[in-house]
């Protein structure tokens, strides 16, 4: 299939004279159907994404509709290097294999994700939606002077559209499609005064689930969400501006769609059909919520320079119950509930743009206190081979204070109006501390284990970024970098610590513009040391438990490219990745491979010549394995993407637009183990296709997403596995006024 794509690509690339995209689709000059301005502004400024010495993909609003992305899932359909995996409550991005790669409540993300410049640090956020979208920037590789801290594999911000003071606008839209799917949506503005807009907009979407339960009434995997958001904007004068932004989101479902990968302890009681499940439990559920407030004010001092404050507040709250064995058995469940509430404060001063030197310095603080009240109840029996421990119940109650400050500057300098050096330098400071209890009540009992030694992990980091940008002429630009980045360490729920990954990247890249604007293209390279990685780690002599622990190193490297462009009527993008990673000097256990499947119950290690008696002593030696060599988990060799439109101009002066994209995303790992079996995610191919119709103030789309119905599963997480979206189909209908 890959080299079908591969080819198909070549010719497309050809065809459109090595087209693509930013997988930044981009404005029109209507005058002379060439490509406009792409502008990111990740680095606190408005700036020109092709004079920026940044691997950046940027996506509008508009793009995200053509392209079919309707959440942070469908984003790495269109951009290089991405990858977003199911994992239950979790959801896994990872850049370049750099991100995450294991649940636990005190781990963040590799790849930051920001909204309306705030830093949102929970697995709750990652589940809104996109509406009423500005734009999306994806930045790849260590970010960190800007971002900082949890940004080792880079960052993700998506704004949304802000109020526009005299502007008076809006539309609304609804959907149908299959699988009872009844979409609204809308936005408008309001021009309350010369000197006040507000924005108001909202997304209300249910979905019934892609599967059949035959074990109830119930429907995992369905969908009913509604957010809303309000804005506000004041400018008295030419130099104050307030930006004030409100967002709600809840969601419900009768909970996730999950099945046991096959081979695994309940997949005999597994349905033979990827959507057909069998839970056992009547009361699976998931409920979410979160608020997001975000002030952000500009004032603009005598002489040009900008002084910037963001000031936000987030609240998230989830509770979900969990048929962990997806079957008809009633050995295994989980019922969880996390609390979340972040604050953060940013301070910038902006020096005027156009300057010979321009800076940007500034400093953050954030405090995050999550709550985690957890029950996992496992009985083996009659599964359970040992037998040793039928039943087990779990219950964890923490509370993980976190607080991360930072202070960052940033220069650049035109040594001469071609050559220019920039500079950043960010500290970082972070706090993680635990308080609750983790108690386990086997059968037969054993003492419960309260951590009462409340933990603390305290580190602080230099980080930043150096490179050196060349001007070739006005339609070519090179640049060459190094930059480092890292993630915190924290607290594991048991107790003890694990540290900070860091991560150093040198890049090269070349950006261009030909054809007399029709054409655009960004080709960048990099290699990558990834160290201190943050894994998930069996220890026998601590009583064979299984925590976060850093552990090896990887090597990364590759090559990106994205075109886009359009001639008249003709529109095109296209990306494509190449990433290679190595996982060097690193043996541990894979627990799967004991007897009975897991650790459980097996003991500590034997000393030196003693036989296995279990449970007191288990000898571990001969399960060691070296995953020397091995590719880093979520880090496909190859993701590519395209898409093709063109434009109609009818007589009545209405317009016709058909467009068609697919994606590549090769195979992947989820576990550095690669157990044929079991940690692979097989490489897959979507193809998305639309019309659009367009009348006066009228848009009719309408849509097929999956054309060809290819079934891939799209994530696991411990003995289960998750799929992707059959196929879609549907009509959008929308009115601008």
């Amino acid at each position: 299939m890959f080299k079908a794509v591969l080819c198909g690509s070549a010719a497309f690339a050809v065809m459109t004279a090595a087209a693509g995209s930013a997988t930044a689709q981009v404005a029109v000059d209507p005058d002379t159907a060439t490509l406009g301005e792409v502008v990111v502004t990740a680095q606190r400024r408005s700036e020109n994404v092709q004079t920026t010495a940044a691997a950046v993909a940027v996506l509008t609003g508009a793009d995200l509709e053509r392209k079919s992305v309707r959440d942070l899932r469908d984003l790495q359909n269109a951009t290089p290097s991405l990858t977003v995996s199911d994992a239950g409550i979790l959801t896994f991005a990872n850049i370049r294999g750099i991100g995450l790669n294991l649940q636990s409540p005190t781990v963040v993300s590799g790849v930051a994700t920001y909204r309306d410049g705030l830093f949102s640090p929970s697995p709750i956020f990652l589940n809104e939606g996109l509406f009423d979208i500005a734009s999306i920037e994806v930045l790849r590789g260590p970010q960190g002077t800007f971002v900082g801290q949890n940004s080792t594999g880079g960052a993700i911000f998506q704004t949304s559209r802000s109020p526009v003071i005299g502007d008076n606008s809006g539309y609304l839209e609804g959907q149908v499609a299959n699988f009872e799917t009844v979409k609204l949506a809308g936005g408008v503005n309001l021009p309350v005064s010369d000197v006040f807009a507000a924005r108001l907009a909202f997304n209300s979407e249910s979905r019934d689930s892609f599967y059949d339960n035959r074990g109830g009434r119930l429907a995992p995997g369905d969908v009913h969400q509604t957010s809303a958001r309000v804005g506000l904007i004041w400018s008295p004068n030419e130099a104050f501006t307030a930006l004030w932004k409100t967002e709600y989101n809840e969601g419900r479902s009768d909970g996730y769609a999950q099945q046991p990968i096959p081979g695994t302890l309940y997949a005999p009681l597994d349905p033979t059909d990827p959507f057909v499940l069998n839970y056992d439990r009547q009361d699976v559920m998931r409920n979410e919520r979160s608020i997001r407030n975000a002030l952000e004010i500009k004032y603009v001092l005598p002489g040009g320079t900008t002084l910037r404050s963001l000031s936000g507040f987030q609240y998230g709250n989830q509770h979900f119950i969990n048929d962990n064995d997806g079957t008809s058995s009633n050995e295994a469940y989980q019922d969880q509930s996390i609390l979340d509430r972040v604050y953060s404060q940013e301070i910038n001063l902006i020096s005027p743009a156009g300057e010979r030197l321009t800076w940007v310095i500034g400093g953050s603080y954030v405090k995050q206190t999550a709550r985690l009240n957890l029950h996992i109840y496992n009985e083996r029996f009659p599964f359970g081979p040992r037998g040793i421990f039928p039943r087990q119940d779990v219950f964890i109650d923490t509370l993980n204070p976190k607080t991360s400050a930072g202070a960052f500057a940033q220069v650049k300098y035109a040594v001469t109006d071609r050559l220019e050096i920039e500079a950043g330098v960010r500290y970082s400071s972070d706090t993680q501390t635990q308080e609750g209890a983790l108690t386990l009540s086997p059968t037969p009992p054993l003492p419960g284990r309260l951590d009462a030694s409340r933990p603390r992990f305290e580190d602080e980091d230099t980080t930043g970024k150096l490179s050196i940008n060349f001007k070739v002429d006005a339609n070519n630009f090179i640049y060459g970098f190094v930059a480092n980045g890292f993630k915190a360490g924290g607290v594991n729920v048991p107790g003890g610590v694990f540290e900070s990954e860091t991560v150093v990247d040198y890049e090269a890249g070349w950006k261009s513009t030909f054809f007399d604007g029709h054409v655009r293209s960004q080709v960048n390279a990099f290699y990558m040391e990834y160290d201190n990685l943050q894994l998930n780690v069996f220890d026998p002599a601590a009583g064979g438990t299984t925590s976060v622990t850093n552990v090896g190193q990887s090597e990364i490297y590759g090559v990106e490219a994205q075109f886009q462009g359009r001639f008249d009527s003709l529109a095109f993008d296209f990306t494509a990745s190449y990433v290679k990673s190595e996982l060097g000097g690193l043996t541990l256990i894979d627990t799967r491979a004991l007897p009975g499947g897991s650790g459980q119950g097996l003991g500590v290690q034997c000393p030196a010549g003693a036989p296995s008696n279990p449970p007191v002593c288990f000898n571990y030696d001969p399960f060691r394995t070296s995953v020397s060599g091995r590719r880093n988990p979520y880090s496909p060799e190859f993701t590519v993407s395209a898409g093709l439109e063109y434009d109609f101009a009818l007589a009545n002066g209405d317009r016709l637009t058909p467009r068609v994209d697919t994606a590549y995303i090769g195979e992947q790992s989820v576990s550095v183990f690669e157990n044929p079996r079991f940690d692979f995610l097989e490489a897959r191919q979507i193809w998305n296709v639309q019309l659009t119709y367009e009348h006066q103030a009228w848009r009719a789309v309408a849509f097929v997403t999956n054309v060809g119905d290819e079934v891939y599963v799209s994530g696991k997480s411990g003995d289960s596995q998750f799929y992707g979206a059959p196929r879609q189909y549907g009509l959008r209908l929308a009115r601008s006024f």
